[in-house]
């Protein structure tokens, strides 16, 4: 139920996006709560883990195609993380996102008139690999964990959708 109503939101929040001043605006909301996100997680997965999945990097550089980068306000209310099945729980939310990137580039592109690819580096996610990166995550998350590990990964999860969500309403309503 929190991945479906982070969904809901996240597609509200899109079809409000009419030009670029919007969808620069978007991005910065999607850098806030990722590049905080990001930074809580490397503390506990190796660079080998989340070095080439880093997902903030890729929202600055689409925020930055269209303006230089000015302050950005950081989420500060993110789900605990304190092991690696945590950071996993809060990856697993991260990677997912990829998934349907394409599909809001292009709803995008149409509602803001912003002709692609550049500024779309991040719902472009892994390009043609996003389906074999998406894969390969959710091998890795198939591998044994013991049964405290395993609910922590999910309570995780199910946080991280519950606090984007509370973020983006956050913002969505001071808009």
């Amino acid at each position: 139920p929190s991945h479906q109503a982070l969904e809901k939101k996240m597609v509200s929040a899109i079809k409000t996006i009419r030009n670029r001043q919007d969808y620069v605006k978007f991005l910065k909301l999607m850098y806030g709560y990722y590049s905080a996100l990001e930074k809580r997680v490397q503390e506990y997965v190796s660079d080998l883990e989340i070095g080439k999945r880093r997902k903030a990097e890729r929202l600055l550089e689409d925020i930055s195609y269209f303006e230089a980068m000015s302050d950005a306000d950081l989420c500060k209310e993110l789900p605990p993380i304190t092991s690696h099945a945590e950071a996993l729980g809060a990856m697993y939310v991260m990677e997912g996102s990829t998934m349907g990137g394409k599909i809001i580039a292009r709803m995008i592109e149409g509602q803001a008139g912003i002709n692609g690819p550049s500024g779309f580096s991040f719902f472009n996610g892994y390009g043609e690999d996003t389906g074999r990166m998406w894969e390969e995550f959710k091998v890795f998350l198939n591998r044994p964990f013991d049964e405290m590990e395993k609910l922590n990964l999910i309570l995780t999860a199910n946080r991280t959708f519950k606090t984007f969500y509370n973020w983006i309403d956050k913002h969505a309503a001071t808009s």
